[in-house]
C-alpha cells in the first residue's frame, strides 16, 4: 500500500526537485553552503512535492539485457511501472552498478535533458557499488529517466535500479 509522506521534513523535497543529482542528506549540507538550493523551494507547497512510499521493486536490470556502453546515453521508462503512476514527478531508488570493465561512473537524470555535470555513483572497475538517489523523470511527460556511464578507456557496466517510491 502506498503511503504518503507527511511533509514536515522539507529537505527531503529538495532532493527530488534538483534530479537527486545529491543524496537528500548531501543537499543539505551542501546548498545552504554553496547556496546550489534555492532556499525559496523549502517552502513551497503543490503539486510535486508529495513522496508516496511503494515496495521496493526491481525497475530495470541491465545484467538480462544490454549493458551500459561508456559515453552512450540511454532512456529507460519508468513511468507505470512498480507502481509508479503516469503522473509521477520524480522516483526514489537504490541505484547499483555491477561488472564495470572500468573504473568510472554512473550519472542519472531526467530522460529528455542533458546530462548534467554531476553523477550518482561511481565505481571502480571489477567492484559492485550502490547509492541511493532521487531523480526527475522527464519533463516531457514520457516518464523517462536517462542512464549515463562514463568509463576510463571504455567499456560496460551492468546497472540496476530497485525503486522505493515517487513524488507528485
Amino acid at each position: 500500500m502506498d503511503q504518503k509522506y507527511d511533509g514536515t521534513n522539507e529537505h527531503f523535497y529538495g532532493a527530488a526537485y534538483y534530479g537527486g543529482y545529491f543524496s537528500q542528506f548531501a543537499q543539505r549540507a551542501i546548498g545552504s553552503a554553496t547556496g546550489m538550493i534555492d532556499p525559496a523551494f523549502w517552502l513551497r507547497r503543490g503539486p510535486g512535492t508529495d513522496f508516496y512510499t511503494v515496495t521496493p521493486c526491481r525497475i530495470l536490470d541491465t545484467r538480462n539485457e544490454d549493458p551500459l556502453l561508456s559515453g552512450v546515453p540511454q532512456a529507460f521508462s519508468v513511468a507505470e511501472a512498480c507502481g509508479i503512476p503516469a503522473t509521477a514527478r520524480a522516483v526514489s531508488f537504490n541505484v547499483t552498478v555491477v561488472g564495470p570493465t572500468g573504473s568510472g561512473s554512473v550519472t542519472l537524470h531526467p530522460g529528455d535533458l542533458p546530462v548534467p555535470g554531476t553523477l550518482t555513483v561511481a565505481f571502480q572497475a571489477g567492484v559492485t557499488r550502490s547509492n541511493n538517489a532521487q531523480t526527475m523523470l522527464a519533463t516531457n511527460g514520457s516518464g523517462t529517466i536517462g542512464a549515463y556511464a562514463a568509463l576510463s578507456g571504455g567499456g560496460e557496466v551492468d546497472l540496476i535500479l530497485d525503486v522505493n517510491g515517487y513524488f507528485e
